[in-house]
């Protein structure tokens, strides 16, 4: 039982990782463009 809360525990996690780490990213190149332009 506490292995399975682990996992999800885990899997949100790296969710939450990818998530911040797209929303960083495509805040990035959005800055970048406006910038540029």
């Amino acid at each position: 039982m506490s292995l399975h809360i682990i996992s999800i525990v885990y899997i949100i996690f790296c969710i939450s990782i990818v998530h911040i780490a797209v929303c960083r990213y495509y805040w990035v190149t959005h800055k970048d463009q406006e910038s540029r332009n």
